[in-house]
């Protein structure tokens, strides 16, 4: 994480502390780091942060540029501990890795994740499908490198993507909900006569994707509020449109935090006005 270190209150105690052992990329490192059983580890096989503890041998963890193994733990005796909270993210790296770890004393649910560990799990992605991985970069527009959006629930993460970075059924699945949109009305006025163009071009758009995603997993059972992370910022077309989209599926606000900072809150009611739509930049992808 960029952030500098400022002067801070330590709680102290007395704890088991155990030395667990992360190997990097199958191996090729190895370097134990001693923590208590507690402490929270975000774990890339399950999704969620895990005390270290409950880690298994070979479970993934991120670590700074990519991930590690888990390997040995080896319970060891009583010593000193020291506790702190970091503010906002609440989660930083440790050890020579810079693994991701928590400053809770126990797990934490996956719609909590934040920050830094959010970001982490973007590039995790990207990397996955084949997309620059973007470290400490945040996008810019026309810079090639296109857009991944991630919302976490229901124990699970939904990807969106931009439609060019899409797998087929991906693609298949955006088309569905364009043309159930439309028998629905929900272009009526806009002058929409295919899907992508006009006020459909959001559901070419990450974001669109992720809701559309979550809505699947959740079958129709949405929650009435939602948290939507962008790695690249949220383009005009989305913040106007997105709304038809959100009075579609049910859900009456969503909040969109994007990498560089920007924030943004979206309701079900900000519906544009199909008579005479206000103009939107274009999003750079």
């Amino acid at each position: 994480m960029n952030r500098s270190i400022v002067p801070c209150d330590f709680a102290t105690g007395r704890g088991h502390e155990s030395p667990e052992d992360f190997r990097r990329d199958a191996g090729a490192q190895s370097a134990p780091i001693g923590v208590t059983e507690q402490h929270p580890f975000w774990s890339l096989d399950r999704n969620d942060w895990v005390p270290a503890g409950k880690l298994h041998r070979g479970e993934r963890v991120l670590v700074a540029g990519g991930t590690a193994e888990v390997g040995n733990w080896e319970r060891a005796g009583e010593e000193p501990v020291y506790i702190i909270e970091v503010e906002g993210d609440h989660c930083y790296r440790v050890g020579q890795q810079g693994v991701l770890v928590h400053n809770a004393s126990v797990a934490v649910a996956p719609e909590s994740v934040s920050g830094d560990a959010v970001w982490c799990i973007t590039d995790e992605f990207r990397a996955s499908r084949g997309l620059p991985v973007l470290g400490g970069a945040v996008p810019v527009p026309k810079d090639k490198t296109g857009s991944v959006a991630v919302i976490f629930k229901t124990g699970w993460r939904h990807f969106g993507l931009n439609s060019k970075d899409r797998n087929a059924q991906e693609n298949q699945l955006a088309r569905a909900y364009y043309q159930r949109m439309k028998d629905a009305n929900t272009f009526e006025g806009f002058n929409v006569v295919n899907y992508g163009f006009g006020a459909s071009t959001f559901l070419t758009h990450s974001e669109a994707l992720s809701l559309i995603e979550y809505n699947e997993h959740a079958k129709g059972a949405v929650a009435s509020t939602l948290i939507v992370y962008n790695d690249r910022e949220t383009c005009g077309k989305c913040l106007t449109y997105l709304p038809l989209l959100l009075k579609f599926l049910g859900i009456q606000q969503v909040t969109f935090i994007n990498k560089g900072g920007s924030q943004f809150a979206v309701n079900a009611t900000d519906l544009p006005s199909p008579k005479n739509p206000p103009p939107t930049p274009e999003s750079g992808v």
